[in-house]
Parts: C-alpha cells; sequence; structure tokens
C-alpha cells in the first residue's frame, strides 16, 4: 500500500490540492472513463464482469486511502496551569474535525480531573465521575476557543473512561483553535492534556 500513498501524495504536492481532494477528483475522473469505455463499440467483446470487477477494487484501494488518510493533523501539549490559552494550532480547521485527548490533572481545587470528568474529591479520593455542565462560568473541562468543549461536540460526551482517553468529532468554527482547561484561576493548576486534531472532511463517521 505505500506506493499508493506515495502516488497520490506526489499528485497533491504537484497539483497544490489537498491530499484528499486529489484523491475524490482522480476516482471520479477514472469512474467516467470507465463508464465512457465500457458503452463504447471496442469494449463490447471484452467481459464486462472483468471492468466492473477492476473498478470495484479500484473503488475500494481508493476508499481506503481517503479512509486512512487525514487531511490535516497535529499533536499538542496543554498545561493546566494555563488555563483557557494553552496551546494553539498551527493549521487552521473548520468542520467535522477529530478530537483525541488524554491526561489528567488538578483545575478543580485539588480534585482530580480529565479532559471531560472529575473523578476525585479534594483529597484524592475516588467518587463517581461527574462533568460540570458547560452553564457553568469554569466547569474545568477541556476548553476550545475559552468556551467548554460541550459547545462544539458533534457527537454525545462520551462515557467516562478509566484510562482517561476520548476520541469526538467536533463543528470547528473555522481558523486556528485554541486549547486550554475551563479554569479562570488557573495559577495552582497541575497536570496536562496530550491532544490531536485531525481534520476529517471524508467518511469522518465511518472512522468513529
Amino acid at each position: 500500500m505505500e506506493f499508493i500513498f506515495q502516488f497520490f501524495q506526489g499528485l497533491a504536492a504537484a497539483s497544490s490540492f489537498p491530499l484528499k481532494d486529489v484523491v475524490v477528483l482522480l476516482t471520479v475522473a477514472l469512474l467516467i472513463l470507465g463508464i465512457r469505455e465500457l458503452s463504447s463499440s471496442r469494449m463490447k467483446k471484452i467481459d464486462k464482469r472483468l471492468i466492473y470487477f477492476g473498478g470495484a477494487v479500484l473503488i475500494i484501494l481508493i476508499l481506503i486511502v481517503i479512509h486512512f488518510l487525514p487531511e490535516t493533523s497535529e499533536n499538542l501539549k496543554v498545561s493546566f496551569r494555563k488555563g483557557a490559552i494553552g496551546a494553539i494550532t498551527t493549521y487552521t480547521y473548520q468542520g467535522e474535525t477529530i478530537i483525541t485527548v488524554s491526561g489528567t490533572g488538578e483545575a478543580a481545587g485539588s480534585s482530580r480531573s480529565d479532559a471531560l470528568y472529575i473523578f476525585t474529591d479534594g483529597l484524592g479520593n475516588n467518587v463517581s465521575p461527574y462533568h460540570i455542565p458547560s452553564s457553568s462560568p469554569n466547569n474545568f473541562s477541556l476548553c476550545i476557543d475559552s468556551q467548554p468543549i460541550d459547545n462544539f461536540m458533534k457527537t454525545p460526551l462520551p462515557l467516562y473512561n478509566s484510562s482517561h482517553t476520548y476520541t469526538f468529532t467536533i463543528d470547528a468554527p473555522g481558523g486556528p483553535l485554541t486549547f486550554g482547561v475551563c479554569d479562570g484561576d488557573a495559577g495552582d493548576n497541575m497536570g496536562s492534556f496530550t491532544i490531536n486534531v485531525e481534520h476529517c472532511q471524508y467518511l469522518c463517521d465511518l472512522r468513529l
């Protein structure tokens, strides 16, 4: 499969179009050419079942490339101590964007929390994990552009995960994204998030 990836990456570099746009345009062009050939007189003697099978295999290969190659992706480290403005993406994001976040820290006093849930009390004792609604001024969750993550989610809030790793889709507003923790008094915080941001223009729902 490596040569297929390199082939499409080369086309994208030569055309200055995003990689996935190149893949989709090439798919459409090949399908149109295939239909034209099938309808021409010189193709009537060829077993059309082989043509259809070959076309199906080609489409599957192209969809695999689309599925596994993000258009834009980057990793960020976000310190709890920086509050709502922890790290800013290099790329711009608009529309469906996949976020994978991990890590824990202390934002709500001495209570430990991850990107979505508080799971201990101030003494470090485990409690039933809970998520503070976004209507609260400080909900101590992951922030995007100084707003709680709830305001951007396209998928339901993930259930609590003891590994503290969550993957979900947001509706990015456009432009660079600023990640942080929703805490107006972050000077005494500790901990960090590791975040992967991946723009997903095609087959985004299938990836989840």
